[in-house]
């Protein structure tokens, strides 16, 4: 259910998802494809998707060249070409300029096809197990300065962030009460406690410390006073006296 919900059609799914495969340098274009050739479609519609998600990566790389890229390159043929009236005579100032803007469209050429550069490279070996995409990416920001870019913020959306029968009521695509009433507090100390349950060797049966039994007689005094002021109609704050439990020891 859930692969169809998200390969089974092409004209409904986020083209991101697509962009996040492709942007993988072990796989690229290639993955997506099979994916697709094994879902059943046709080889011309295999191609098509490619070139659409394709279309839609150079799509994006333009817009983040447009921000900056062009914009140093021609600070920095404007910055190399100062001076050189004062430093060189006419005929070596000439040639200089000719070089300068000989490189000028050679930094732009490769700009401009950096995407088909990114897809033309070789692919990364598929059997690294110590392979991580986004140190490659990180390695890789002087080679594709623009795509790099790309690449980072498409990384940094979650594609989910929790299963939805986990979420969600079987019947209806609503959180359920309790999941929407919880307060952040009380997220942080269900987060926690969850982190200190999957500590390795953990001893739910160990000798509490003198810290841990000073912090559960305070909390016991606390719930004391708030009991009584109940009972007499009393408001008492107890913010300032109550601590961050102390985190569990290993064995």
């Amino acid at each position: 259910m859930k692969h169809k919900w998200y390969w089974g059609s092409f004209e409904g799914v986020n083209k991101i998802v697509f962009i996040g495969n492709v942007l993988e340098p072990r796989w690229k274009l290639a993955l997506l494809k099979i994916i697709f050739h094994n879902l059943g479609a046709e080889s011309s519609k295999v191609e098509t998707i490619g070139d659409e998600v394709k279309s839609d990566l150079l799509t994006l790389y333009n817009e983040y060249k447009g921000v900056g890229n062009l914009g140093s390159l021609q600070t920095l043929d404007e910055g190399d070409e100062e001076g050189l009236e004062d430093e060189l005579d006419d005929d070596d100032a000439h040639s200089q300029r000719e070089m300068l803007l000989q490189k000028k469209e050679e930094q732009q050429m490769e700009i401009s096809n950096e995407v088909d550069k990114c897809f033309a490279d070789p692919f990364e070996n598929p059997r690294n197990k110590n392979f991580n995409l986004l140190d490659w990416w990180k390695g890789n920001q002087s080679r594709y300065p623009t795509i790099s870019k790309v690449a980072k913020d498409i990384f940094a959306i979650s594609s989910s962030t929790v299963a939805s029968e986990n979420a969600f009521s079987l019947g209806k695509r609503i959180v359920d009460p309790f999941r929407s009433s919880l307060t952040p507090k009380m997220v942080d100390a269900l987060v926690y406690t969850h982190d200190w349950l999957r500590v390795d060797e953990f001893n739910l049966y160990k000798e509490p410390t003198d810290e841990e039994i000073g912090f559960y007689k305070e909390l016991e005094e606390i719930q004391a006073m708030a009991n009584k002021a109940q009972g007499g109609n009393v408001q008492v704050s107890t913010s300032t006296s109550i601590l961050p439990p102390p985190t569990p020891s290993h064995l």
